[in-house]
């Protein structure tokens, strides 16, 4: 099945609806009924795939599930913030947002192929080609374990933060999409996490910004920006097999 027909705006609208659509129950203060959180989540992804399905979803859809809610639970387990919903299965955090965490990797994989935000990487010395997404890696890495580092001191885990997206962006600078991508995470990521806070469904050990940790803000900065070169490639070999385009934004892109 094709799904549904949509430019660009329209699509990205309606993903976005779908992605917030299990926020009303939450919102409702409902985040502690598992049933109810289960049958919002699942509904909103079948509706997604079904209707606005784009190539290698299954991919997109795996690595959410596995390094986004594996990260969750890594991060859980240190105590640097808790969920206060529970759920049937014996977890750290609720099964269904394991699978909500799926769910956001595809929309983030469309919002970040949007043609003001897709842009290709200028050669940078060594780091050319695919050894950005191997640098990226890097970057995550070191990233993720001065958080988990410092998890006790906040302040700490913020600067040692700051200092690696330093490296990685000196080594390869940001591009204007990538720029663009940063200032989007830095406004709008701590808002909607904010959200997710003010309803009750976690609760971080030291917030700054809408109840958010800076070292949090730091790491959607780089996220987000990587995220939309995975984009790139994963369109890019979509669409050399003959796959719909999806959201690129420039055909010949695809054939370069």
């Amino acid at each position: 099945m094709r799904g549904l027909s949509l430019s660009p705006g329209p699509r990205i609208v309606a993903e976005a609806a779908l992605l917030a659509a299990p926020y009303i129950p939450i919102a409702m203060g409902n985040a502690e009924k598992p049933w109810l959180m289960w049958a919002w989540v699942v509904g909103a992804l079948a509706l997604r795939l079904i209707f606005l399905p784009r190539a290698r979803d299954t991919w997109v859809l795996a690595a959410g599930i596995i390094l986004g809610g594996g990260s969750d639970m890594i991060t859980v387990s240190r105590g640097i913030y808790a969920y206060t919903a529970t759920d049937f299965l014996p977890l750290d955090i609720p099964g269904w947002m394991i699978l909500a965490w799926g769910h956001i990797f595809l929309f983030m994989r469309s919002f970040c192929a949007l043609a003001p935000l897709r842009t290709r990487l200028p050669s940078a010395g060594r780091f050319e080609g695919g050894r950005v997404l191997l640098l990226d890696v890097a970057t995550a890495l070191a990233l993720k374990t001065s958080f988990l580092l410092f998890a006790d001191n906040p302040g700490r885990a913020a600067l040692a933060g700051g200092l690696v997206l330093l490296v990685r962006y000196g080594l390869v600078r940001p591009v204007i999409g990538e720029v663009a991508l940063i200032l989007t995470a830095v406004t709008i990521g701590p808002w909607v996490e904010g959200r997710l806070i003010a309803s009750g469904l976690y609760v971080y050990r030291e917030g700054v910004l809408f109840g958010v940790p800076l070292w949090l803000v730091e790491w959607w900065m780089f996220v987000v920006p990587s995220l939309s070169r995975i984009a790139l490639f994963l369109d890019e070999r979509a669409a050399a097999k003959g796959a719909p385009l999806g959201l690129l934004a420039d055909p010949a892109m695809a054939r370069a």
